[in-house]
């Protein structure tokens, strides 16, 4: 989004208290920055709730109607930026601004020097506006980079969604069908989900087994392993008892 905004213009630079319980209701007639400096608040948009804290900046996009709630017990304290410019796809989005060196000066200092109006600090602020919009570009291409990644597990995760309960399934198969190497897809695979691929699996297919034995009492162990992919029903037993702490004989 902000990769290719152009014809930017600053209008204004301020800094805003809302008191706690407070509720209003905005249409943004320019694109605004809001950076929550102190407490907490939520904007609806439209039923898209967006909550901000500290150190996160909140993109609201011109014409974009919302209401705003103070949800913290202390007064929330807010640095506003609205500016004209041409982007596309502009929407509601929330960044990260803790690392942005230049964060102190801009919630501090910057709204004053802008109100001031002297050229050198005019000049100040748009120059840390500028490096504030090269430092959400990079977040913006960071997360795009991740979610082209993740893209890659698309073949493995529809085939997983119909063949997780076979008992042939393999961590090779899956490799072979994203047409990566293993040792990226298992990178990658724990990124996304936390957990490797061979574990995924096994807890997927505990949790349908604990499903199993809930609503059948009279399935044996050995049908309810085969069931959800388990050749030998000794070693399920042994991984279901570790996770659940219990034997599905005992369950």
């Amino acid at each position: 989004m902000f990769e290719n905004i152009r014809n930017i213009q600053i209008v204004n630079i301020k800094n805003s208290t809302s008191s706690p319980g407070a509720i209003k209701s905005f249409t943004s007639i320019r694109h605004v920055f809001s950076i929550v400096n102190k407490g907490m608040a939520s904007h609806n948009f439209d039923g898209n709730v967006i909550v901000t804290k500290p150190n996160e900046l909140l993109f609201k996009p011109m014409g974009a109607s919302y209401s705003f709630k103070v949800l913290s017990d202390a007064p929330v304290t807010t640095t506003f930026i609205s500016f004209e410019a041409e982007l596309s796809d502009a929407k509601p989005m929330v960044f990260s601004v803790e690392a942005f060196e230049k964060l102190l000066y801009l919630t501090t200092k910057m709204p004053g020097e802008w109100a001031i109006g002297e050229p050198h600090k005019k000049y100040k602020c748009i120059s840390t506006f500028y490096s504030l919009l090269s430092h959400l570009s990079k977040q913006e291409s960071s997360e795009r980079d991740i979610s082209s990644k993740f893209h890659l597990l698309k073949p493995a995760e529809s085939y997983l969604r119909e063949h997780l309960f076979d008992s042939t399934l393999s961590v090779e198969r899956l490799c072979n069908l994203c047409g990566i190497s293993d040792t990226y897809f298992r990178k990658i695979f724990m990124q996304k989900y936390g957990e490797t691929p061979r574990k995924y699996i096994l807890n997927k297919r505990l949790i349908q087994a604990e499903a199993i034995l809930n609503d059948h009492d009279s399935t044996s162990i050995k049908e309810i392993a085969n069931q959800v992919g388990f050749d030998d029903p000794l070693y399920f037993s042994r991984v279901f008892k570790k996770k659940y702490n219990v034997s599905p004989t005992d369950f």
